[in-house]
C-alpha cells in the first residue's frame, strides 16, 4: 500500500485496522510531530549539480535578450518562486521603509546598485522574507505594464528550449549560486527556508554585508556584476 508520506493516509490505515477513530487520531498526531513521514518527502533526496552544469545554464540564460528574458532573469536573480515573482510585479511600493508593517513591497536600494526587496509573504509553509537583485533588472522588470503566469509559461518553455531547464528549476540554480559564498543559514533566509527570527536579524542589522556577499556569488560564478546589470 502505498502512503506517499501522508499522515492521515496512515491515520485511515490503522482506523480501518483497529475500527478506532481515537487510533486514527492518534497516529496522525504522533507522525505530524516527530517528522516521521520526512523520509517519503521528495523534496528530501539529495543530488549533485556539476559546477560546469550551472555556469554553463546561467551563461546561456543571462544572454536571452527582451522581456522574456527580462523575466528569466528575475527567476534566476531572485530564487523567488512562481507566485513570487508575480507578487514582486503586481504590488505596490510602500514609501516607509522605518519599520511599516503594511502589505506593500518595501524597497532598499543600496550604493552596489542592488536592491533589496522586503516581501514579507507568506503562504501555509511557503515563506518569503526579502530577496535580492540588481537594480536595474528590477527597475526595468516594474516598468513592464502587464505580467501574469502567463508570461511565466513562455519564460519556461524557453528556459527548456534553450538550456534545458524548466523555469522553476532557477531557484536551485540561485541556491545553489548563493550557497557557494554565503553561510547555509544566509542561503536558506532568501530561500525563505530559515526561522523568521534570523531573517527580522538580517533585514535589520545585515543586509548591507548581504547584499555585498549576494554579488560576490555571481563573481565567483563567473559572471560579472556588470553584465547582471546590463544585459537584458
Amino acid at each position: 500500500m502505498d502512503f506517499t508520506g501522508n499522515p492521515t493516509h496512515f491515520g485511515n490505515y490503522y482506523n480501518y485496522k483497529t475500527n478506532n477513530p481515537e487510533c486514527k487520531e492518534l497516529i496522525e498526531k504522533i507522525i505530524n510531530r516527530y517528522g516521521l513521514n520526512i523520509g517519503l518527502d521528495m523534496h528530501q533526496k539529495i543530488y549533485i549539480v556539476d559546477d560546469n552544469y550551472v555556469v554553463n545554464s546561467v551563461k546561456k540564460l543571462i544572454t536571452i535578450p527582451g522581456e522574456i528574458g527580462l523575466t528569466i532573469k528575475i527567476g534566476l536573480y531572485t530564487g523567488l518562486r512562481q507566485e513570487e515573482i508575480v507578487h514582486l510585479h503586481k504590488t505596490g511600493i510602500c514609501s516607509n521603509v522605518g519599520g511599516c508593517t503594511c502589505d506593500k513591497l518595501h524597497v532598499i536600494k543600496k550604493p552596489n546598485a542592488v536592491t533589496v526587496v522586503i516581501m514579507n509573504l507568506f503562504r501555509g509553509h511557503k515563506k518569503c522574507y526579502f530577496t535580492i537583485l540588481p537594480s536595474l533588472i528590477f527597475e526595468q522588470f516594474r516598468q513592464v505594464p502587464k505580467f501574469d503566469r502567463a508570461d511565466l509559461e513562455v519564460a519556461h518553455k524557453l528556459t527548456k528550449r534553450i538550456a534545458n531547464i524548466k523555469f522553476v528549476e532557477l531557484r536551485k540554480i540561485h541556491y545553489n549560486v548563493m550557497s557557494r559564498v554565503m553561510d547555509m543559514n544566509e542561503a536558506d533566509i532568501l530561500a525563505g527556508r530559515a526561522k523568521s527570527v534570523s531573517a527580522r536579524h538580517y533585514a535589520l542589522y545585515e543586509l548591507d554585508r548581504l547584499a555585498d556577499t549576494y554579488i560576490q556569488c555571481w563573481e565567483r560564478l563567473g559572471v560579472s556584476y556588470n553584465q547582471v546589470g546590463i544585459k537584458l
